[in-house]
């Protein structure tokens, strides 16, 4: 039956039905490409802003960068200049040092040479005194034994003397 409905329209109705589908899918073809459009630009939208904000965090991250950067070497050649302070320092107090130890080395060694010369001349002195003490022994034990030798030959002569009496 259906069939028989189909064929009883008159053609102009065909016509204007399939002009009406015709354009109910071209519509729809529209309607769906303007909403794909629609969708592009929204998309091509979100995707520009993505690659802003991407563009701004890849940008903060590099100034942060060059920040940490520029303090990282502004420390370096802070502690360098203190490390060849400190170095300068160290050098200077070495070299007083070593300076200091020369200057009481060169005293102890003058006061060494002046001790020598004292104990030289003290022992000049002392074998000087110990050769007149000598000399005057040495002249006393011989006065002391002319003068024995006296006495006995007087004691002799005294026992001789008094043998014969």
């Amino acid at each position: 039956m259906s069939d028989s409905k189909v064929s009883q329209k008159n053609p102009k109705e065909i016509h204007f039905n399939n002009k009406k589908m015709i354009q109910m899918e071209i519509s729809k073809h529209v309607d769906e490409n303007l909403h794909l459009k629609n969708s592009i630009v929204s998309l091509r939208v979100e995707l520009e802003n993505l690659q802003i904000k991407m563009q701004d965090s890849i940008q903060q991250a590099v100034s942060g960068s060059n920040k940490e950067v520029d303090l990282l070497k502004k420390t370096i050649l802070l502690l360098r200049e203190e490390l060849e302070s400190l170095s300068i320092k160290k050098n200077e107090e070495v070299q007083k040092a070593i300076s200091d130890k020369e200057s009481e080395i060169t005293q102890l060694k003058l006061t060494i040479a002046s001790l020598r010369i004292a104990l030289e001349e003290a022992k000049f002195e002392r074998n000087k005194s110990l050769q007149e003490m000598t000399a005057e022994s040495t002249k006393e034990i011989e006065i002391l034994q002319k003068s024995l030798i006296k006495l006995r030959e007087k004691l002799e002569l005294n026992q001789k003397i008094d043998w014969e009496k």
